[in-house]
């Protein structure tokens, strides 16, 4: 199975949220990422992300390779959600699927801090008093 990797326009749906199912793999391991109401002791009212889509998209498919690492029967399953988004939507989706459970968490976890350190997505977050600020990733 080849790995699902994309960028989409607004919050992500249902459809990115299913996981690679097969019957050589029986663990998968999940992680979304959902936009706060707070950070920094403040309240949040929305987040704004930018990138450059076909440098983003060529990245989230690296990244999504390089897993690999964790096992090489792995397939994964990762969506970024760019534009404006509020607090409870889903702006970032991970699976990752694998024969056993160990490398599938292993590679979640890493691909999420991957994607936070590597990926070209530009974060803006607006506060509720209306100032806003850049988000660096990690």
């Amino acid at each position: 199975m080849a790995n699902v990797t994309g960028l989409v326009d607004g919050p992500l749906g249902v459809a990115q949220r299913s996981p690679p199912l097969s019957p050589g793999n029986g663990a998968v391991a999940s992680f979304l990422g959902v936009v706060r109401d707070h950070a920094k002791g403040r309240g949040v009212t929305r987040l704004h992300y930018e990138c450059y889509r076909p440098m983003a998209e060529k990245v989230l498919a690296r990244i999504a390779d390089d897993a690999r690492r964790f096992d090489p029967a792995l397939v994964v399953t990762a969506w970024h959600g760019l534009g404006t988004m509020v607090p409870g939507e889903v702006s970032l989706v991970l699976h990752a699927s694998s024969a056993h459970r160990g490398p599938a968490f292993d590679a979640v976890r890493w691909l999420l801090e991957e994607i936070k350190r590597e990926l070209p997505v530009w974060k803006r977050q607006t506060f509720d008093d209306g100032s806003d600020e850049w988000v660096h990733g990690s």
